[in-house]
Order: structure tokens, then sequence, then C-alpha cells
């Protein structure tokens, strides 16, 4: 469906406004994460100190202690010494570290940006 230029007009008001919004609600919530990191870190260390894993914090909440474990994304460097490392051959695992890293997906998004006009 295609906007008319009124309801275009209309509905680029309305997104400047909920940008607006969501831009003020975006930096409280930030504030409000940085407040709530300041305290994980006493927080963690008293439970390991103490043994605790999880910590009844009234109704049905709880706060529980948990390790997530994730793997580092592959870089370049530490691919092209490990290819070297297992296939004994510099030359050959330059190549195919080329070969990998130029035939990665590339992927596009479209979306809208709100941005500030530059004082000329």
């Amino acid at each position: 469906m295609v906007l008319s230029e009124s309801e275009f007009k209309d509905v680029i008001k309305k997104y400047t406004e909920l940008e607006t919004e969501l831009e003020a609600a975006s930096k409280a919530a930030s504030v409000l994460r940085k407040k709530r990191n300041e305290l994980v870190g006493g927080v963690l260390e008293f439970m390991q100190h103490h043994d605790i894993d999880e910590v009844n914090i009234g109704g049905e909440q709880q706060i529980r202690r948990v390790k997530t474990t994730s793997v580092e994304s592959i870089k370049r460097e530490s691919l092209r010494e490990e290819l070297e490392r297992l296939m004994g051959d510099a030359e050959n695992a330059e190549r195919v570290v080329e070969a990998v890293m130029s035939n990665r997906a590339i992927v596009e998004k479209e979306k809208l940006k709100k941005i500030k006009k530059k004082d000329t």
C-alpha cells in the first residue's frame, strides 16, 4: 500500500515523535543499566564468597548466579596461525584464510534513521 502525501506526512510526524521518545527511553534505560551493573560486582562477590547460588527476593522471584560460556569470533590471524600449524604450510594456510574471508556472506538491511542536520 502506497501512502498518499498527506498520510506520508502524518506517518513521518508520528515516526519522529516515536524516535524522540525512544531516544529518551534508551538514555534512561542506559542510566538504570549502569546503576544496576555497579551493584552486580558486590552481589556476585558476596554470593561466591558464601557459596550461594540462588537468593529468594520475595514472591516467586529469585536472583540466580549463572555462568555462561561463549566462543569468540574467529579472527583472521588466529585462523591463519591454526591452519598453518595443522597444515604445516604457511602459503596454503594463507590461501585458505583468503578464501574463507573473501567468501563470507554479506547481509544488507534497510532501515530508517533519524539524524540531526549539521549547521552549515
